[in-house]
């Protein structure tokens, strides 16, 4: 199972570059395409300890957690791309709108995709460092002057608080 499921991400990542297909080029099809990698992704490492079973015993609410979270969040990479993705006709929110009009846009959706997760979940102790890192991640949005590493360091450590309340969930079934 962990083989299948790295060779349909190595697809869907094929699918996604190479030129005859492109769908990098296509809004929202690319964020979908990234959205489920990520869960592939995810899905594969699981599959060492679930082995056949992953589709079955893979907890749905996580993977519609995945799913809507990256879909929501995943906007924000291709705001220093901007200038390169309109040229080469790649559809994203920053190439389809104005630098401010993208960055609102990836901004509110960085808030969703931090507040849809103890929604989706159903872990109420996850409400409030959703509430300070979608603050947070839309504030590194807006700052005047764009650079990954405070977003990606206020996803790992939400990443990490989250995995916190998801131990025994994720744990449960392997003991």
């Amino acid at each position: 199972v962990p083989f299948a499921l790295i060779c349909l991400f190595q697809l869907l990542y094929t699918v996604y570059s190479v030129p005859v297909f492109r769908l990098k080029r296509r809004f929202p099809l690319n964020i979908a395409g990234v959205a489920a990698n990520g869960l592939i992704a995810m899905m594969a490492g699981f599959s060492i300890v679930a082995g056949r079973e992953t589709l079955f015993l893979f907890p749905i609410r996580i993977a519609v957690m995945v799913m809507v979270a990256f879909l929501a969040s995943v906007n924000m990479i291709h705001i220093k791309d901007r200038e390169a993705d309109i040229k080469a006709g790649i559809r994203t929110i920053p190439s389809m709108m104005s630098v401010r009009e993208a960055r609102i846009a990836i901004a509110a959706l960085t808030g969703i995709a931090y507040i849809t997760v103890p929604l989706i979940l159903g872990i109420k102790a996850l409400v409030y460092p959703s509430i300070l890192c979608a603050g947070l991640g839309a504030f590194w949005v807006l700052r005047k002057k764009w650079r990954e590493g405070p977003y990606f360091i206020t996803y790992f450590a939400y990443y990490g608080v989250m995995l916190y309340f998801l131990r025994d969930t994720i744990s449960g079934g392997f003991r």
